[in-house]
């Protein structure tokens, strides 16, 4: 039925910074830091995810997306590894497949604001 599979996931949280957009020869990649919590109580805990929104998708994101936005994230997740200071370290990645905004950050004082209605709400290109 289907020749590749994959382990998709459905992320519902908070930007921890602005994006970062790296460039590889022609090729764009947005990379989307954000924290998901789950629990109550004593026993809340947060997760700290690392997202990559490839292409022209990943250009909206930078440019609409910002520190303490909500955002809903839908993604194929892999482990990466990778070595730091001679310790192999291991991370789980998102590579997006949709980005949607669930509000823009709340200014002091303020009340949240729902994202704009013209705002790119799908990454389609980032295979």
């Amino acid at each position: 039925m289907f020749s590749n599979k994959a382990a998709l996931i459905t992320l519902v949280g908070t930007c921890t910074k602005d994006p970062e957009v790296k460039t590889f020869g022609e090729k764009s990649v947005t990379r989307l830091s954000m924290v998901t919590e789950h629990g109550w109580g004593d026993k809340r805990k947060s997760t700290y995810w690392h997202v990559d929104v490839w292409g022209k998708s990943g250009e909206f994101v930078a440019k609409d997306v910002t520190k303490g936005m909500d955002v809903v994230v839908m993604g194929e997740i892999y482990e990466r590894a990778y070595e730091s200071q001679g310790v192999e370290k291991k991370v789980m990645q998102v590579d997006a497949r949709e980005v949607s905004y669930v509000r823009k950050p709340k200014a002091e004082g303020e009340a949240a604001k729902p994202a704009t209605q013209d705002a790119p709400q799908s990454t389609d290109d980032c295979d």
